[in-house]
């Protein structure tokens, strides 16, 4: 079984065309200049070494030479050779002339440029990847204790989010990586439960708690650190004198808005990320999360809609 494939071997050749150089110079007395791929790419022949008498000479290369199923005579009429890994000297090529490559020394030559040959053949799939990643989905909650709920509105006023100075970030809660184009989900205030939730319990089906509503809306601008005082803060409350300095902007015209979303009837890892976000009060998640709660929650009729939409137009 072939597991690396031909071109491979042909790049072998084509970065070692000087291997070569004693047979061309003495059938046709005269040195190999270069060697170069056919075009377009996997037309036949394979290759061409160019000689320095500016001769083109054609290169067919196979594994072995069972592998040959081209017209040979396009070979003969330009004095060419089918290069293969192993010559079979029982499977008729006709009068074509053949090269043995020598196998141990490609494998030498893999082994050292076998990095490069991954990075090179990946770097176009990763580009097509980060072309076409989606936005990264973000969650921040807003609980009735402290002073998140009295933040939300000069939030949606100066359209920016922060966190405290010295918040200690997760691989998940990387506020630094929050990007334009993201999108931000404001869980406001969970019902019928008091404080952080044991996991196990949380997943309960028999669990009565909710989310009164989710606001999602984009990010227009990225991470960045600003000490502007944009949040009053209750001086009895640990977070006096906090001005929230690790930032991002959004736009106040919401994407979405959601009411009642039960926890009890989202899939276990929307209640695992959702329950993380509670934890940690700003959390990356992934955007299937986002379908789920959109699935579950219960739709706004238009005057509700109408009613949200009127609040947050105050603040512009």
């Amino acid at each position: 079984m072939e597991w690396i494939p031909e071109k491979v071997l042909q790049r072998y050749i084509v970065e070692n065309f000087q291997k070569f150089q004693e047979e061309f110079e003495s059938r046709f007395n005269v040195r190999i200049s270069y060697a170069r791929y056919n075009k377009p790419i996997d037309k036949y022949p394979d290759l061409y070494f160019v000689l320095e008498n500016k001769q083109e000479i054609p290169i067919e290369v196979e594994w072995k030479t069972g592998n040959f199923d081209h017209d040979p005579q396009i070979l003969l009429d330009q004095n060419g050779y089918l290069f293969a890994g192993i010559v079979e000297p029982d499977v008729d090529v006709g009068s074509v002339k053949q090269v043995q490559i020598d196998l141990r020394d490609f494998e030498k030559w893999f082994e050292r440029n076998s990095k490069s040959l991954v990075e090179e053949t990946t770097k176009s799939l990763h580009e097509i990847d980060e072309k076409r990643k989606l936005p990264k989905l973000w969650f921040t909650y807003i609980g009735q204790k402290g002073d998140a709920i009295e933040h939300f509105e000069p939030a949606l006023k100066h359209q920016v989010w922060g966190v405290q100075k010295n918040y200690n970030p997760t691989t998940n809660n990387q506020i630094s990586d929050v990007k334009e184009g993201d999108l931000i989900g404001f869980i406001i205030k969970g019902k019928m439960f008091n404080g952080r939730i044991p996991l196990n319990e949380w997943n309960k089906k028999s669990f009565k708690g909710y989310f009164e509503k989710i606001y999602v809306f984009r990010v227009t601008k990225s991470y960045f650190y600003d000490t502007t005082k944009i949040w009053e803060t209750n001086p009895n409350s640990k977070w006096k004198e906090e001005l929230f300095p690790h930032r991002f902007g959004f736009d106040r015209n919401p994407l979405l808005i959601m009411k009642n979303i039960k926890i009890n009837q989202l899939g276990l890892t929307s209640k695992k990320e959702l329950h993380n976000t509670t934890f940690t009060n700003f959390r990356k998640c992934e955007p299937h999360t986002l379908v789920d709660i959109m699935h579950n929650a219960i739709q706004m009729n238009l005057e509700e809609y109408q009613k949200e939409l009127t609040y947050i137009s105050r603040f512009s």
